[in-house]
Parts: C-alpha cells; structure tokens; sequence
C-alpha cells in the first residue's frame, strides 16, 4: 500500500544510484553529466530501494533511470517514483514526456504511456546519451503529453486549523509515527536530512502515511 511507502527524496547519493541502476540493467555512463538534481530516491534505513530521473529541456522532458530493488517490487513504489516525476515536470511547465524502454512498456502503458516511432521524438532528445548511444536500437519509445501546462497555481491546502478535529488528530499521529519510524528528533531535523520544505515533508506525510487530504502544515507544533 502506498502509504507504506518510505518518503521520496531528492538528490540521492550517486554511488547507491549506480549500484541500483547496475544491478536493474539500466544505463550509467552518463551519469556525471546528468545532474542528479533531477533525481528522486527513497531509501529503507540506509539502502537506496528507488530512483528515478528526469532530464529537462524545456517543455519536453525524458523520463529516465526508473528502477527499483527487488525486495520492494510490486508494492506500489514504482508508481509512486513515476508520479513524482510527473509531477515536478507539470511544475515546471513540460508538456510531454518520453522515455526509452526494454522491459517496462506495459508498466507505463497502464500509466498512459503511449508507444511512438523513435526518430518522431523531438530532436533535442535525440542528442542525449539515453537517444544516442546508451539504450539499444529495441528500446521502445514511449511518450506521455498533457493537454495543456498548468495555467493557474494549485489551489492553496487547506489550513491545519480549519480541519475536522479527527482530521487533525489523524495527521498528528501520523507525524508522531513518522518520526518515530525514521528516528528523527523533530520535522524540522527530516526537512534537512531529506531535502524538503515543510509544506512538501508535511503533505507526504499526510498523503503516504495516512492517506489523508493535503493542509499546510500547522502553524505551532510540537513536531516542529
């Protein structure tokens, strides 16, 4: 279940990259000049379980280094890598996605991951690595396009203090159990350790541990 799921980070170790990524199949050689900037992990205590990345080129991106380790297959933390992604992408304003792929054609098909000739994709992407060199001539092809970049903001969370009380206790439990799990002192600590904002530490936590609606975080907290 995804609320299982340890919390995506970002900037993971380049050495636990490769090893995940070696052991998966998956292309390397390029990895020190793709910034790790746009990789995401998640780890189990000390052992990277997940990665994946994103190289952006303005509003087309690839979808790239998707692995995940083979304890933790099956359970939903592949979605969630790839959703992520997704994610930051909108964010930035890229419309499509591509990738490159020998074994996961039907995973992203049933993400909406359609198949296209590879020499259709656009002509910036041939020029990376992943195009040109590191992913064999029967790597399918597959592209994912939004209708429209998102024109307006997301809408604002809800306010901690306007939630339901059982909508608030459930959140404090689940911060309460988080930071037990993880051993951290406070979320200010896991913030720093794992290279988010509070609004962002906050809403995984809500979303992946409790399966909860999104709310800012609360204004004074003892989790702080």
């Amino acid at each position: 279940m995804i609320a299982s799921l340890p919390l995506i980070h970002a900037r993971p170790d380049e050495t636990a990259v490769r090893a995940l990524l070696t052991a998966a199949g998956l292309p390397v050689a390029d990895l020190t000049a793709a910034p790790l900037d746009h990789f995401w992990g998640c780890r189990d205590g000390a052992n990277l379980i997940g990665v994946v990345g994103l190289e952006i080129y303005g509003t087309v991106a690839l979808l790239r280094s998707l692995a995940v380790a083979p304890a933790w297959q099956g359970r939903g933390l592949g979605s969630a890598l790839v959703a992520h992604a997704e994610q930051v992408a909108r964010q930035r304003d890229v419309q499509t996605l591509y990738l490159l792929t020998t074994t996961a054609e039907a995973f992203f098909a049933r993400r909406d991951y359609v198949r296209l000739p590879r020499e259709a994709a656009p002509p910036v992407l041939h020029r990376t690595a992943e195009f040109a060199a590191l992913c064999p001539a029967s790597a399918v092809c597959l592209t994912k396009t939004w209708a429209a970049p998102l024109a307006d903001p997301p809408a604002t969370a809800a306010r901690f203090e306007d939630l339901p009380p059982e909508s608030r206790q459930a959140a404090e439990r689940a911060a309460c159990r988080f930071l037990m799990q993880h051993h951290y002192v406070s979320l200010d600590e896991a913030c720093q350790q794992r290279d988010l904002t509070l609004p962002d530490l906050w809403s995984q936590i809500l979303l992946q541990e409790a399966g909860l609606p999104d709310s800012e975080p609360p204004a004074f907290s003892p989790f702080a």
